[in-house]
C-alpha cells in the first residue's frame, strides 16, 4: 500500500511541477527509446534521440530512488547492474502494449513498468 501511495504522490508531484520534459508524451519516449535500443543492437540511430531516451530514464529512476529514501518506502528493486538499455526495453514494450495511451505523459510509461517488472517484496 505504502509504494502504490508513493508511486501515486511522485505522479502527482511531476504533474504539477513545470520542468522542461513537460510536453513530453509516450510518444517521444517512444521513439527516443527505440533509437537507444538500436544503437544498443548495432544499428544507425540519431544520438539526440538516444541522450533524451537516456536522460528521461536517468532523471526518472533518480527521482524514484529520491523518493523511496524521503517516504521510506522502496518502490522499484531492481537487482544489481541492471543496464540502462534494459529499463528501455522493459518500457519499449509496455508502449507497444498499450498505444491507446502514448500521448499521456512520459513519465507513466516509465513508471508503471519498471514497478511492474521489478517490484520489492
Amino acid at each position: 500500500m505504502k509504494r502504490i501511495l508513493s508511486v501515486m504522490f511522485f505522479g502527482i508531484a511531476i504533474g504539477y511541477t513545470q520542468f522542461s520534459f513537460a510536453q513530453y508524451t509516450g510518444n517521444d519516449l517512444l521513439r527516443d527509446c527505440n533509437a537507444l535500443i538500436a544503437a544498443g543492437d548495432g544499428e544507425a540511430a540519431d544520438s539526440l534521440s538516444i541522450g533524451r531516451c537516456m536522460g528521461f530514464m536517468d532523471g526518472a529512476l533518480q527521482a524514484i530512488a529520491m523518493l523511496d529514501t524521503v517516504g521510506g518506502v522502496e518502490t522499484i528493486c531492481p537487482p544489481e547492474n541492471v543496464p540502462g538499455i534494459q529499463f528501455a526495453r522493459i518500457a519499449v514494450k509496455w508502449m507497444k502494449a498499450n498505444p491507446e495511451e502514448l500521448h499521456e505523459a512520459a513519465f507513466t510509461f516509465l513508471m508503471l513498468p519498471i514497478v511492474e517488472a521489478f517490484p520489492c517484496e
